[in-house]
């Protein structure tokens, strides 16, 4: 017998002839997915998602701004950081470093002015001390001679004083209710007068600032900006289109008594040093007919007006304390 009948041989004889007779299963084929029916009825085909087809949100180009604030006035990053300038994160830390660079000037005047002040109050405030107290050692010791003196009290004061003092031990109680709501009264007015001034005082000073804000934005327009930086180059002076703004204010406020805007200080300031720059040229027009040997002249250029926004508003003049209130709650809110 060959080996390859052996083998044959072998096979059968492993056959377990008492063992059930299982049928190999056949592989099965996938079952094909039966299409969802829709809302009319119809057959919709499963959609397979395509991650290559899914659409990512479009990240906007970035825009720089180089402007930024500095000692409350608009100003442009020089042209060597613009370079530099590639992203959001890399803008905002140079106008960041920008602003403080710029506000130092600011606080370096205002220290200057500070200090200057401070120099001046100093002996000033040294002397007040001293004389004060000079006086209260004189009143101590009763040497009352040396104290009227020093306050430049003439003797016939101090005995007309003394009179009044002896016949106010002398009057009635009504009379004496009378002298003491005089001197009161007397007392009063001064306190008065004195607050008067320290309000009007801050009220100017708020109209200062005011002031000062409304030009800074007049004056930060871009047309407005680029011709004073031009009359600033000619005139050799920084700040000298701001200044002629200020001295036109001033002198309204001076001979007319009036408060102009700084959009009127600015227009009269453009018609005293002639603003043609700022003109807008425009377009010729080609159904206008040619210009002849009678045509009249052309009128010169008009100087652009800034637009208005009306005129300063103005407080009235204290003249009460209920005044003085009033302003107060005004100011402060209480």
């Amino acid at each position: 017998m060959s080996q390859e009948h052996e083998q044959v041989a072998d096979a059968y004889n492993s056959v377990d002839p008492n063992a059930e007779y299982e049928p190999e299963t056949p592989p099965q084929e996938p079952t094909p997915q039966e299409p969802e029916e829709g809302i009319d009825g119809h057959h919709v085909a499963p959609v397979e998602e395509d991650a290559s087809q899914v659409d990512e949100p479009e990240v906007p180009a970035y825009e720089p701004n180089y402007m930024f604030k500095a000692g409350g006035k608009e100003m442009e990053f020089d042209e060597r950081v613009r370079s530099f300038i590639k992203d959001k994160e890399t803008e905002e830390y140079f106008r960041d470093m920008m602003s403080k660079a710029y506000g130092l000037d600011e606080i370096k005047e205002n220290r200057d002015k500070l200090k200057q002040q401070y120099e001046k109050l100093q002996p000033e405030y040294e002397n007040i001390t001293t004389d004060l107290g000079r006086l209260a050692h004189y009143r101590d010791t009763n040497n009352w001679d040396a104290f009227f003196k020093t306050l430049g009290v003439k003797e016939d004061q101090v005995l007309q004083y003394a009179q009044q003092r002896l016949q106010y031990h002398d009057m009635t109680p009504e009379q004496k209710l009378a002298y003491d709501n005089q001197v009161n009264t007397s007392t009063q007015q001064y306190d008065l007068a004195h607050q008067n001034q320290m309000l009007q005082q801050q009220v100017q000073n708020q109209i200062v600032q005011a002031k000062k804000s409304e030009v800074g934005y007049v004056l930060a327009r871009p047309e407005i900006r680029e011709f004073a930086q031009n009359f600033d180059q000619r005139m050799g002076k920084q700040g000298a289109f701001e200044e002629e703004v200020w001295n036109r204010g001033k002198y309204h406020a001076m001979v007319n008594k009036q408060d102009i805007t700084a959009e009127q200080a600015v227009n009269e300031v453009l018609k005293m040093v002639g603003a043609g720059d700022l003109e807008q040229p425009q377009a010729p027009n080609p159904q206008a007919a040619p210009a002849g040997p009678t045509q009249p002249a052309a009128k010169p250029p008009v100087i652009p007006k800034v637009a208005s926004s009306g005129a300063s508003p103005t407080r009235p003049v204290v003249k009460s304390l209920d005044d003085i209130r009033q302003r107060r709650r005004e100011m402060f809110g209480s």
